[in-house]
């Protein structure tokens, strides 16, 4: 039952936000009463929390998998950029927002997640794409990594990208073109090219 409760609360907050639902609607949307819900949460950060909590646990799973299923460094920037653009198609912009500002628990694992997982995870790529000759050799891993973490923040920043004007699927993926672009040597470059068009 909690699992169901989690997997409805998080396609409600995921459409609407997450402060403009209620317990109630998170109970209606199931077809019980608010009696029940409260019985598996205490409250409404609760369900935040663990769902944030198990949807970072599914992405650092899927993050392993592709890793081990592609070799290429491009090709797993690549695959990662459309899994996680898919996702952010479906978000409200809102929800973001109603995180950083009201579940400040929550948000703290998200930024734990970009600071530790994220970051290891793309000196991890960084490397890799160096030895392998398909990024420069020219830069400094630890602070190109420490860039690409940085500038994930920039991409859900309403200043920088207005609400509206820039979904952020779209700003997500320039800023993964714009990183690839940047590190990649001349057989990179080739291989990148290719691969686009592949998918285009």
């Amino acid at each position: 039952m909690k699992n169901k409760i989690l997997e409805a609360s998080s396609k409600l907050f995921l459409q609407y936000g997450i402060k403009s639902v209620s317990m109630a609607d998170i109970a209606r949307e199931l077809g019980m009463s608010k009696k029940t819900v409260y019985t598996h949460f205490e409250n409404k950060e609760d369900i935040v929390h663990e769902g944030m909590s198990i949807h970072l646990l599914e992405e650092e799973q899927f993050v392993r998998d592709i890793i081990k299923e592609y070799p290429n460094p491009i090709d797993q920037f690549l695959n990662i950029q459309k899994h996680v653009s898919e996702y952010l198609r479906t978000l409200n912009p809102s929800t973001i927002y109603d995180l950083s500002k009201y579940y400040k628990k929550t948000w703290d694992l998200f930024e734990a997640h970009k600071h530790q997982f994220l970051y290891k995870s793309i000196i991890k790529n960084l490397e890799d794409g160096v030895k392998a000759k398909l990024y420069r050799n020219d830069f400094e891993v630890d602070i190109v990594a420490r860039i690409y973490v940085g500038g994930v923040d920039a991409i859900f920043n309403n200043t920088v990208f207005p609400i509206g004007k820039y979904p952020f699927y779209k700003v997500h993926y320039q800023y993964v073109m714009y990183h690839l672009n940047a590190i990649v040597s001349d057989k990179g470059k080739k291989y990148l090219t290719k691969k686009r068009a592949e998918q285009s």
